[in-house]
């Protein structure tokens, strides 16, 4: 039966929902703009509603009951707690504000070589056989090196890095069980020995290296607590993993079904910038945030209360044809595209959001010029969330 406004929950999606959410998101635009679900949180769906609870000074990202609710005392609940994307100011600025030096233009200019030559790299084998799969061998593998090298460890430590991102984001998912809790929760107990680990080898060893700049940046009248370091840490390893390897693989998947767009590409490259603020705006890796109010906040379609749940639905937002029009055609040279707000928006706009641009820049430059006739292999599997849209795997042929 087909999802309607009176049966929808956000908690309770079907897979046709989390296979394509985009028709039933424009009806909650169109006729219910401010929606409750059954469990009396809020979503909003609307762009000016979300961009408004994103930037609204009369809401917290501090969430910890309604996160214990779902997660327990595990330590999956502490890392959601020392997380700085759960800290409301001042706290949060002084944490953000000791790793952005890592993440402004001029390190970006550093790191660009460095990916760059990571590309090439996870490209040497698939250029020979001609075949790969985009997620495992190409969209996953280059921010998780790409981190490892930020991080001064191993880059075989991927495959593990890449469990345990995946473990935080299904975590966060509106319909996360005790199964994907307990997993988080082990997963959780291994990246804080592993990191640990390092932290400890940073004080005596400091380096270039990310673990060693929050050290040295952290404030000296109140420095961060080891967990603190450490799940922040995490923090950068899980967000720039997803949304980087959705980024990729979902601008490749909308070019297919797109394909003059490609040839536009082709023809010009100088809209490769461009094209990826498009990918973000018309299939965004991160669909929706959450927010509590603190104050009532008049929206489209009413009044949200106070001490309320707001699920911030961006992927919707950046469909609202009130500030795109055809929103729902790929369009790599869109005048606006730029003011998507995928990576939110607000104080708590994505810290890495600079590094997930660049990289994907790089990695969709190399792939639409290089391979002109890249086809799909097969039919890509997707992972069926709510929270975060991307593929499982999907295999491609890079000669056609």
């Amino acid at each position: 039966m087909a999802l309607t406004v009176e049966t929808f929950n956000l908690r309770d999606s079907d897979d046709d929902y989390r296979r394509d959410p985009y028709p039933m998101l424009k009806q909650l635009r169109d006729q219910r703009p401010l929606f409750q679900n059954p469990d009396g949180s809020y979503v909003v769906t609307r762009y000016e509603d979300v961009d408004k609870i994103l930037t609204s000074n009369d809401v917290s990202v501090e969430k910890s009951a309604e996160y214990r609710k779902i997660m327990g005392d595990g330590p999956i609940l502490e890392f959601q707690l020392s997380a700085m994307t759960t800290w409301d100011p001042p706290a949060h600025g002084k944490l953000r504000g000791a790793l952005a030096a890592a993440f402004t233009p001029r390190a970006m200019r550093t790191w660009e070589a460095m990916i760059a030559e990571t590309v090439d790299d996870l490209l040497v084998e698939p250029r020979k056989t001609g075949k790969m799969d985009l997620i495992s061998d190409f969209s996953a593998a280059l921010p998780l090196t790409v981190i490892c090298k930020m991080l001064n460890v191993p880059t075989d430590m991927w495959t593990k890095f890449r469990a345990w991102a995946g473990s935080i984001t299904t975590s966060l998912d509106p319909a996360a069980g005790p199964d994907i809790i307990a997993l988080a929760d082990q997963h959780a107990n291994e990246w804080k020995e592993f990191l640990g680990a390092q932290l400890n080898d940073r004080r005596k060893n400091p380096g270039e290296d990310l673990i060693s700049m929050l050290l040295a940046n952290q404030p000296a009248d109140e420095p961060f607590s080891d967990e603190t370091i450490i799940h922040n840490i995490a923090l950068l390893l899980s967000a720039g993993h997803e949304t980087t390897t959705a980024l990729i693989s979902n601008g490749i998947d909308n070019l297919l079904d797109f394909p003059e767009q490609a040839e536009r590409l082709r023809n010009d490259p100088s809209l490769f910038t461009n094209a990826v603020e498009e990918f973000l705006r018309y299939d965004a890796p991160v669909q929706m945030g959450t927010r509590k109010t603190l104050k009532p906040i008049e929206v489209s379609g009413g009044t949200i209360p106070a001490g309320v749940i707001v699920w911030t639905v961006q992927g919707a937002a950046d469909r609202d044809e009130r500030m795109f029009p055809n929103p729902d055609v790929l369009d790599v040279g869109r005048k606006n595209a730029n003011k998507n707000i995928a990576f939110a928006t607000g104080i708590h706009v994505c810290l890495g959001a600079p590094l997930a641009r660049l990289e994907a820049r790089i990695a969709l430059e190399r792939l639409v010029l290089d391979f002109p006739k890249l086809c799909r292999d097969g039919e890509p599997t997707r992972h069926l969330r709510t929270r975060f849209r991307c593929f499982g795997s999907y295999p491609v042929r890079l000669y056609g």
